[in-house]
């Protein structure tokens, strides 16, 4: 090659891809090896600083784990861990135990839908309602005016 690199060969020599041809230019040519060795040492004057930084980042920084976290996270009375591990086993419990009762509704629906005039008044039944039917349960917790004294009823 009698040119210099241009600036794609030169990207693919650095890249690590070029052909022999351009290995052997760069190796023979002063400009183009000159050129290589100006940017190997732009990078690694970068790659020093960037490492320098970091180390000194690191070295300013205090530790990720405090003596004071340990003595907090050591001192947590085992109660509080047996009252976590009952609250997580709680929500897991709850819904395997309350999905026996979904079956139940799925009998009665079959058997909605077997009786025209039983769909149409669970369909009234449904539009009726002035709460949604899982909320019904908790009308009952709510007093009502025949359920309020005059002398001593909810305030």
């Amino acid at each position: 090659m009698s040119n210099h690199l241009s600036q794609d060969q030169f990207a693919i020599y650095i890249a690590g891809r070029a052909t022999d041809a351009e290995k052997r230019h760069v190796a023979e040519c002063a400009a183009c090896g000159a050129e290589f060795d100006r940017f190997r040492n732009a990078v690694s004057s970068f790659r020093s600083v960037i490492r320098d930084r970091v180390d000194a980042r690191i070295a300013s920084n205090t530790p990720a784990v405090t003596p004071s976290l340990m003595r907090r996270t050591a001192g947590i009375p085992k109660w509080r861990w047996a009252l976590a591990a009952a609250v997580a086993l709680a929500f897991i419990l709850i819904p395997l135990l309350t999905s026996g009762r979904k079956a139940q509704t799925v009998v009665k629906s079959v058997a909605i839908e077997a009786d025209p005039d039983a769909l149409m008044r669970a369909v009234n039944l449904h539009l009726s309602r002035t709460v949604p039917q899982p909320m019904e349960r908790m009308m009952a917790l709510i007093p009502n005016d025949e359920s309020i004294n005059e002398s001593g009823g909810v305030q």
